[in-house]
């Protein structure tokens, strides 16, 4: 935070309004003060005590317990709350390791080596701490003696009482209390406040307990960390009633997380579900994050921090006005007068006006609410165009008296609230078109306006309003199908038809539909949009998220073969011509290529994710751009090569310039004499193969990890970086995520990896013996069985 703040007074961003507070919580909370040079103690606050009977508590005051700064600090970050003292001791070892890892990139297992040599060498220095005062060797009692105590501290880090729930609506209240002093004369008020949350584990003390974290009965707090459904149940409402309170209140929360450090309690169900819970409403984001304590994760988290910080922005507005209230959107009406009504805008409003045959049927993403108000005023700031457009519309004999009319809005126009303002917040829809309302030409052509409004991140005083108009063919399903399936036509339609964002949208449905019940859908309304927000408050256990994802791959199956069904039904060829490379149009296989990726990843693939992985995966999914989300559907595969025509002479490749040529993300690229460059989109990673071990190929790997560090600069969240080589136990998880080509025919294999040769072709599919395609089939194995079947159900194969 001190970095940030300095880089702002190095820009001239300073905020000079800005105050900061540290809140430490576990069984207590600690409130501190942050000045720009240092932390000052302010108070001390006990969630199970009468705040009367707390002034006498010795808990309570300004002893400022700086232990609680101390080993929270350690806890999250993953460090050892003493390794400043045995700073000078491993320095040197430090700075030959910084100059070992500047000269040439360290692999993943020699990273999960030298991380395990500083674990044991923290433990070491905490036995002999422990040990510290006797003899050891005297009698073996007193060695296991001193052995339960050091297992006894140790289970109650790992099991430390965290009451998050308590400690954010405390937060909450103090910002609450601040912006609360604001001149009542003010014309306009918009102050906000923000809360970072870094917690290792879930609510499990206090208020919002996802679990039985104390009990009262013998006046001692005892953790259980076993995921209880009630008590889950019990606190997903209290979490969101704080939550949603704070967003009333212009108060934004965020959490990042971490899962290496010593109080790791997450059990799905009980951790992020909760912690998801606290951020839905101000629309804010959980990050995840292995080992901030390590310099590659504390820039990730810097990252990550800024982006959220810097970035994103509370866009609220609360104006005096008279009159009744517009429904968060700031009326025309203003006044002065301490007796006024309050109109508050809070987060980004959007609306989006389409024809009156066009009905949304399912929306997701950005933790978006839609609103089903029918009263539509005119903005401040919007007056001036409306009278223009009004006096334009009366020349044309329009009555203009009665506009904006709300029946007219109400029909064609959907209205979506959003938390805050995020570059990053996008919203799917998916729409029925009624073609039976259509009238004549018009039907040819759907009209799309979007208005956007919210508040400037860099002047709180300016409401800013976008709009911006798009229209869109209309392909008629119900006559005239030679329009769309002649030679001509057919081509010119597809190419106007974006193939990733068909991609993106089936998988963010698949998406969305992973994370809900079918019985929480309405009966006979399956995709009412007003369903968009379940999934996040109803405490959901992981049996029942694995059956709703193997819904989800089933679901996604059945609309590719009904896409498949659809094109082959109006060929004029035979039924023998209906093979698998007919079965659909050349233009939509790498859509569907993108879309066999998806389904066998990590966000409703089964596979080596944990459940919490796997929902804040599916939540990033939902709210993010479609080319964001392209990336995270496919991984991306380079190979490296050094261009032939700088090559030296002698075969050194650390002269010459580097190329890299983007090669299919399948198992067949896994060749002995290549370098790749995968971008897993989380994860980048930097693949060597056995005939590149030698360090003349350094530079090419070198070359590798900067141009995946360039390609994901200013992605959020952070992506983590891995080198490694052909044969380590970490190549599985990249293994995992490309396709199984090696499964493929023989021709679609010479076809994608030509480039290989026969030879080399044939040496990358002796490494894969065993195989099972009946659990993860290939794609053009998977393509077969799945799109090209008749209505008897069954198979046709290709040639």
């Amino acid at each position: 935070f001190r970095n940030i703040h300095n880089h702002d007074n190095d820009n001239n961003n300073n905020n000079s309004n800005e105050e900061w507070g540290l809140l430490i919580y576990g069984k207590l909370i600690h409130l501190y003060q942050i000045a720009v040079r240092g932390i000052a103690s302010a108070d001390v606050y006990s969630p199970l005590m009468d705040p009367e009977d707390c002034g006498v508590d010795i808990q309570r005051g300004y002893f400022g317990d700086w232990d609680q700064v101390d080993y929270c600090t350690s806890v999250f970050f993953g460090l050892n709350q003493n390794c400043n003292q045995n700073h000078n001791q491993t320095k040197q070892e430090s700075e030959e390791s910084n100059a070992d890892s500047q000269s040439k990139p360290l692999s993943r297992k020699e990273m999960l080596l030298r991380k395990r040599q500083a674990r044991i060498s923290m433990q070491k220095n905490q036995e002999e701490k422990k040990f510290d005062g006797f003899d050891p060797s005297h009698t073996a009692e007193r060695i296991l003696s001193c052995r339960r105590k050091m297992n006894k501290k140790n289970n109650r880090d790992r099991n430390s009482l965290r009451c998050t729930g308590e400690a954010v609506a405390y937060a909450s209240h103090l910002i609450q209390s601040m912006n609360g002093d604001v001149d009542v004369d003010a014309d306009v008020d918009a102050s906000t406040g923000r809360i970072m949350v870094f917690t290792n584990g879930n609510c499990n003390y206090g208020k919002g307990s996802t679990g039985n974290g104390y009990s009262s009965s013998d006046g001692e707090a005892k953790v259980n960390t076993d995921v209880d459904a009630d008590a889950d149940a019990d606190a997903l409402p209290y979490l969101h009633s704080v939550a949603q309170q704070a967003m009333d209140s212009g108060v934004g929360i965020d959490i990042l997380t971490t899962g290496m450090g010593a109080g790791v309690s997450f059990s799905f169900g009980s951790g992020m579900q909760g912690l998801m819970t606290l951020v839905k409403p101000s629309s804010g984001y959980v990050l995840h994050h292995d080992m901030p304590g390590w310099a590659e994760d504390s820039l990730a988290l810097e990252r990550n921090v800024r982006f959220v910080l810097k970035e994103t922005s509370m866009s609220r507005m609360r104006m005096k006005m008279r009159g009744e209230s517009r429904n968060g959107i700031v009326n025309r009406t203003r006044t002065r007068t301490k007796t006024g009504m309050s109109n508050e805008m809070n987060g980004c409003i959007l609306d989006i006006r389409m024809p009156s045959f066009i009905t949304p049927q399912l929306m997701h993403g950005g933790n978006n609410n839609t609103s089903t108000t029918t009263n539509f005023g005119v903005n401040p700031n919007e007056r001036n165009i409306f009278s223009e457009c009004a006096s334009l519309g009366a020349t044309q004999g329009i009555a203009t008296h009665k506009l904006p009319s709300e029946d007219v809005m109400a029909s064609t126009c959907l209205r979506v609230s959003m938390g805050r303002y995020d570059p990053h917040a996008t919203i799917s829809v998916m729409m029925d078109v009624d073609m039976d309302d259509t009238d004549g030409e018009e039907a040819a052509y759907a009209h799309f306006q979007f208005i956007t409004r919210y508040m400037d991140p860099h002047n709180h005083g300016e409401l800013i309003t976008r709009v911006c108009t798009q229209r869109l063919a209309i392909a008629n399903a119900n006559a005239n199908h030679e329009l769309l399936l002649g030679n001509d036509a057919e081509c010119a339609y597809l190419q106007s038809v974006n193939g990733d964002v068909i991609a993106v949208l089936l998988a963010k449905e698949a998406a969305f539909r992973s994370m809900t019940f079918p019985d929480q859908r309405d009966e006979g309304d399956e995709y009412n949009y007003n369903n968009m927000n379940i999934g996040m408050n109803v405490a959901i256990q992981q049996e029942e998220v694995e059956e709703c994802a193997v819904e989800a791959r089933r679901d996604l199956d059945a609309t590719i073969h009904a896409i498949s069904k659809a094109y082959t039904m109006h060929q004029k060829a035979d039924k023998k011509d209906k093979i698998v490379g007919k079965a659909l149009s050349p233009d939509l296989y790498p859509a569907i290529r993108q879309l066999h990726h998806f389904r066998r990843g990590s966000i409703i693939g089964a596979g080596l994710p944990s459940a919490d992985d796997r929902l804040l995966q599916r939540d990033m999914f939902l709210r993010s751009p479609w080319n964001v989300c392209s990336r995270m559907i496919a991984p991306s595969l380079w190979q490296c090569t050094m261009d032939t025509d700088n090559q030296s002479d002698n075969g050194n490749h650390n002269q010459g310039r580097v190329a890299f040529h983007s090669i299919p993300a399948g198992t067949l690229a896994l060749e002995d004499h290549s370098i790749l460059a995968v971008d897993c989109f989380d994860t980048l990673i930097v693949w060597s193969g056995k005939g590149t071990w030698h360090e003349s190929y350094d530079t090419l790997r070198r070359s590798c990890a900067e141009f995946l560090l360039d390609r994901s600069r200013d992605r959020i969240p952070a992506p983590s970086l891995q080198m490694l080589n052909e044969g380590e136990s970490m190549c599985r998880k990249l293994l995992h995520r490309l396709a199984p080509s090696h499964g493929d025919p023989d021709v679609r294999q010479g076809e994608e990896f030509g480039y290989l040769g026969a030879e080399r072709l044939t040496n990358v599919k002796s490494k894969f013996r065993i195989y099972d395609g009946s659990v993860d089939p290939s794609f053009w194995n998977w393509f077969s069985s799945v799109i090209v079947k008749d209505s008897r159900g069954k198979i046709l194969t290709s040639a």
